[in-house]
């Protein structure tokens, strides 16, 4: 297990490297954290990233009229690497955010717009509606909007909020998985 957890590591390290890489290079306004919310709540919907998907939703994601070929191979990656952690069971899965070291209130909006992303990727699946849902997931969906809808205002940089965003973020990545072995696992997908 402790093989597969490193092999798993080093994937997230490349694969979000490639994504920031990427997005510098086009200028992209979206970073890696959105567009990681937003394959992530398509998976946790038991949608597939499939071929027919990619082209619209990378065009709607990016504002682009034709993602290159290198987007799309970046995005793949991406798609793959959340895919298996989400099925991981031993909860390989993590959020690409900023690191540690980064301003805490750019992690902050970070986590914010990465909950967003997560519910603009699970609603766009259309494939559940409120009544569809159990209570636990329910639960979590409003609970991400709520963190969704954190001001951006300046936070300061002590213990306490560090502590409080790690906290935020944990209970964020802990609810994904449930999300999405309710959603996969369950009888409408």
């Amino acid at each position: 297990m402790l093989a597969l957890q490193c092999l798993m590591e080093s994937d997230f390290t490349n694969v979000a490297e490639r994504v920031a890489r990427y997005q510098n290079q086009v200028g992209s306004r979206s970073n890696s954290s959105e567009l990681h919310g937003l394959l992530t709540g398509w998976l946790c919907a038991g949608s597939e990233w499939s071929e027919p998907d990619q082209s619209g939703l990378l065009d709607d994601w990016f504002d682009d009229d034709s993602p290159d070929s290198d987007l799309v191979q970046v995005v793949n990656d991406l798609a793959s690497w959340t895919l298996d952690s989400l099925k991981d069971m031993e909860f390989g899965f993590r959020l690409m955010l900023p690191d540690d070291d980064d301003d805490i209130s750019w992690r902050q909006h970070c986590v914010s717009m990465w909950c967003t992303s997560f519910l603009a990727g699970f609603g766009a699946t259309g494939r559940f509606q409120d009544a569809d849902l159990s209570e636990e997931v329910t639960e979590v969906l409003d609970d991400l909007a709520r963190i969704a809808a954190l001001d951006d205002q300046e936070i300061p940089d002590d213990e306490g909020n560090e502590a409080d965003l790690m906290e935020i973020a944990e209970y964020v990545r802990i609810s994904v998985v449930l999300v999405y072995t309710e959603c996969t696992t369950g009888e409408i997908h």
